[in-house]
């Protein structure tokens, strides 16, 4: 529950630079990458995982999968201010693409982990 906290926390923080900001499109971007990340990751949180960068030592999604992700996120956030106010517009479709397919993941996680609860 706490990691939950944490990762909405981040998701009002980046949400703020929405408001402050006169491109609010790619921002909305931005906030549907991050939010589909987000909801990635606490669907994961201690379920197996097949990326052997993300698992942990017991083959487990951790905090240190999750924070390998959220660093590649932020990774890609700041490429994407690096090339300039222009070029951003061309990230707008993929943070979009992203920020749904993440999220996609997230419902199908979910849906699983509930089968599994109505199976015992």
């Amino acid at each position: 529950m706490k990691l939950v906290k944490h990762l909405l926390f981040l998701l009002l923080i980046s949400s703020s630079l929405l408001a402050s900001t006169t491109d609010k499109l790619y921002w909305l971007s931005v906030g549907a990458l991050v939010a589909g990340h987000t909801l990635d990751a606490v669907s994961s949180y201690g379920a197996g995982e097949a990326n052997p960068l993300m698992r942990s030592g017991n083959g487990r999604l951790g905090m240190r999968g999750i924070a390998i992700g959220g660093g590649l996120i932020g990774a890609v956030v700041l490429a994407q201010q690096l090339c300039g106010k222009r070029s951003r517009k061309a990230f707008v479709p993929v943070n979009f693409a992203v920020g749904g397919f993440r999220t996609g993941v997230a419902a199908r996680n979910f849906i699983v982990l509930r089968r599994r609860a109505y199976q015992r």
